[in-house]
């Protein structure tokens, strides 16, 4: 530029220095632009995998329900809805199927329900 334009030239060089010299490249923006778009992905892909965790617990919980509303009536239904609530987990859950398939009353099915 020097050459071309002369002393404006010189000067144009020089802030032009000063301010890649201050600041970061095209390439080092684009690559810290890259690592928050992968933190911001990640975090949305946590949040979704945990939400729909909690929503396939709901829906066990919900059929367990229906299960034993079917098999020992809606009265051994409604009595398993406090428990079924505090169940976190699959396992736990599918060991309320289980016990709904393999109980003949449902004065069993609470026994063994309550004392798991």
């Amino acid at each position: 530029m020097a050459r071309r334009f002369g002393e404006a030239g010189r000067e144009l060089e020089r802030k032009v220095m000063e301010e890649e010299n201050g600041t970061m490249t095209l390439l080092e923006r684009a690559r810290e632009w890259g690592k928050e778009y992968d933190r911001q992905w990640m975090e949305k892909l946590e949040k979704g995998v945990e939400r729909e965790r909690r929503a396939s617990i709901q829906r066990e919980r919900e059929l367990v329900h229906r299960m034993v509303g079917r098999r020992f009536g809606p009265r051994t239904a409604g009595q398993l809805l406090p428990m079924l609530a505090r169940l976190s987990n699959e396992e736990d859950i599918a060991l309320v199927a289980d016990a709904v398939i393999e109980c003949e009353t449902a004065g069993e099915f609470l026994r063994r329900v309550r004392g798991a």
